[in-house]
């Protein structure tokens, strides 16, 4: 099994977007996946954003603005209807993000406490 996560969230320290998994080859005990930050992949001082997603569900959405804090990787258990499994598949996480330079505005409207133009800025190296 591993992990994905598709990030979709620009800010520095923050993520957000769709974490997914591939399910092991027998599902037959699962009941459900949890979802870990964590700070290794055998998730070390985990904090869980996710559970009970159901078996047939091999993926998840992060609200964006989710702070990384400490966290290294994503941790995905198995859950079955007696305990969640001692070991989880993990990913590193990669928390892109960028910045334009360059803005300028030149306010077109007369109109007081009312703003309208073009916003111009270079695009990000």
């Amino acid at each position: 099994s591993s992990v994905t996560f598709q990030g979709r969230d620009l800010d520095l320290d923050h993520l957000g977007g769709v974490v997914g998994w591939e399910p092991p080859a027998n599902v037959l005990r699962v009941d459900s996946y949890v979802v870990y930050l964590a700070m290794s992949p055998i998730g070390s001082y985990r904090s869980q954003i996710e559970q009970g997603v159901p078996t047939g569900t091999n993926q998840m959405f992060l609200q964006a603005e989710t702070h990384v804090e400490r966290f290294s990787h994503f941790v995905v258990y198995t859950k079955s209807l007696l305990a969640e499994q001692t070991t989880p598949v993990g990913a590193m996480i990669s928390d892109e993000y960028t910045r334009v330079v360059n803005v300028s505005f030149i306010d077109d409207d007369l109109d007081r406490g009312e703003v309208g133009g073009d916003i111009f800025w270079d695009s990000p190296l």
